[in-house]
């Protein structure tokens, strides 16, 4: 899914395909520009032109700078309420849906150099096991299939492994996560599942990690809890099983 995307991003930016591309200064300039040029045309479209220009702006002061810098300045802009968040994740949640090849096609020259630079440059990985937590809003028939796709993790297979297609959103604060949705995912991730953004946004209260696109995992259980009125879904990270079947989802979940 996302692999593709990515692949097709690399050739329209003219990527080396080398072992480390992005240890070359003049590979991630080239890329910044695109990056650059994208945002001021997505910002356009989604009416929010000063925006995008800002955006473009703020990234191209970064161009000479070295990969940490530059990653710093996508997860800054990310974390930010505008068309960026929501469209890149659009974007990402289609990729490799056959119904709208031709839409996410058509973003690769737009929001594609940016997500190169934010997923290939990831800086402030996870780097040990942790505990995680998301709140969401699923409709009964979704919350059914979550407990139809339980599984005992010593007899996971490709079948019963599901994966994020977009970068999700998690926080390390339970006490957050609980006081919104019907849901509560309880994910346990591993090294390189995702990063702390928490110090790039202005939101670094709600303590987030975000979760690689592509995240893959079992569904451990899903129970409904009467003390807290709400379901409790446990998700385990799943590193070992290469997958494309997306999570049972709908638009509001991811």
């Amino acid at each position: 899914m996302g692999g593709t995307f990515f692949l097709e991003v690399m050739d329209y930016c003219e990527v080396p395909y080398n072992s480390f591309p992005f240890d070359n200064s003049s590979v991630r300039q080239k890329i910044v520009e695109k990056a650059a040029e994208g945002l001021v045309i997505e910002g356009k479209i989604a009416g929010q032109q000063k925006v995008g220009e800002w955006f473009a702006e703020q990234l191209l002061k970064e161009k000479t700078g070295s990969k940490r810098e530059i990653w710093v300045c996508c997860a800054r802009l990310y974390c930010m309420q505008s068309f960026l968040y929501e469209k890149l994740n659009e974007v990402m949640r289609l990729t490799g849906d056959p119904k709208y090849k031709g839409f996410w096609r058509n973003k690769v020259p737009t929001f594609g150099p940016f997500a190169l630079l934010f997923w290939k440059l990831g800086q402030d990985e996870v780097r040990w096991k942790m505990t995680v937590y998301r709140e969401v809003d699923l409709s009964n028939d979704l919350i059914k299939q979550y407990q139809n796709k339980c599984v005992d993790l010593s007899e996971a297979t490709r079948e019963t492994t599901f994966m994020f297609p977009a970068c999700t959103s998690t926080s390390l604060n339970r006490d957050r996560a609980e006081k919104y949705g019907n849901v509560l995912f309880i994910i346990t991730i591993k090294w390189g599942d995702g990063w702390n953004i928490a110090p790039h946004s202005i939101y670094n209260y709600e303590e987030e990690i975000l979760l690689r696109a592509c995240f893959r995992f079992n569904i451990v259980s899903c129970e409904f809890k009467e003390t807290k009125n709400k379901w409790i879904v446990y998700l385990v990270s799943n590193h070992e099983i290469h997958i494309r079947n997306p999570a049972p989802t709908e638009s509001s979940m991811l």
